[in-house]
């Protein structure tokens, strides 16, 4: 539109890469893991859910500090030495040099499998190895490792005034996902930023996890969370008003005083 404004002869830039093409070559839609185990889907339904959120005020969280915090708190509860991963990841950021899609219009997703060893040293050096993986991603089946988590930070998400989502008509928006929607990973995580509080939820498979076992998991992470930002407000744990998990919860705090 600028070359035709200024009476120009139109002139189109190189084609960039097209989605077809990116998606073909790119996303790891052949890697063993990335999409759990599809032999053992479980369904929406059976979800369970809760989230926790720490105000962080002006801190530019990274994706290494959420997955870094979680997969010490993981490893400290359940006391392993690693943890499988499927890492989802968003934008065109994350494509690879040869590929160009700076033009390209579409929603590029791409999923990693991520192997954290957790050493027991703590979380600087947790920290400091996931760092150097996350910038490095090499594309690696599973080697036989049964992934157990899904994780995606999606950022922020805060919505600029005027766009088209605050122009929708007021009301509830439905639930955007069916019940029977399959899923493939015993535990599930999304974080996001809204305003100056980063939000997390937790989502699994009821047959499989505990509700007080996640809740304690999603408790240290946020300690540990919370220990990397100054003057941070205490967060606070926000469970999922499910009757059923509530009554379970109850109960198990009833037991001599402590968590099962």
């Amino acid at each position: 539109y600028g070359q035709l404004a200024r009476n120009e002869a139109v002139k189109f830039s190189q084609k960039t890469t097209s989605l077809s093409r990116w998606w073909r070559e790119y996303p790891a839609k052949q890697v063993a893991g990335v999409f759990g185990d599809r032999a053992n889907r479980w369904t929406w339904d059976e979800a369970e859910e809760f989230s926790w959120e720490i105000g962080i005020g002006d801190h530019p969280v990274k994706e290494v500090e959420v997955l870094g915090t979680l997969a010490q708190a993981y490893g400290e509860f359940l006391r392993v030495s690693e943890l499988p991963v499927s890492l989802e990841r968003h934008g065109r950021q994350h494509s690879r040099p040869d590929l160009d899609v700076t033009r390209t219009v579409g929603w590029f997703t791409s999923l990693h499998f991520l192997l954290i060893a957790l050493p027991g040293t703590g979380l600087d050096h947790v920290l400091r190895q996931l760092d150097g993986q996350l910038n490095s991603l090499a594309r690696q089946d599973s080697g036989g490792h049964q992934v157990e988590l899904s994780f995606n930070y999606l950022g922020r998400l805060t919505m600029p005034s005027g766009s088209l989502l605050q122009g929708l008509a007021a009301g509830e928006i439905p639930e955007m996902n069916h019940p029977k929607n399959g899923r493939s990973f015993p535990l599930e995580l999304v974080a996001w930023i809204e305003g100056e509080r980063l939000k997390i939820r937790f989502r699994w498979h009821r047959a499989l996890l505990a509700p007080a076992a996640v809740e304690q998991i999603a408790q240290r992470q946020c300690s540990l969370f919370e220990s990397l930002l100054e003057g941070a407000v205490k967060p606070k744990v926000i469970l999922k008003k499910d009757p059923n998990l509530s009554k379970l919860m109850s109960k198990l705090k009833s037991r001599d005083g402590t968590r099962q």
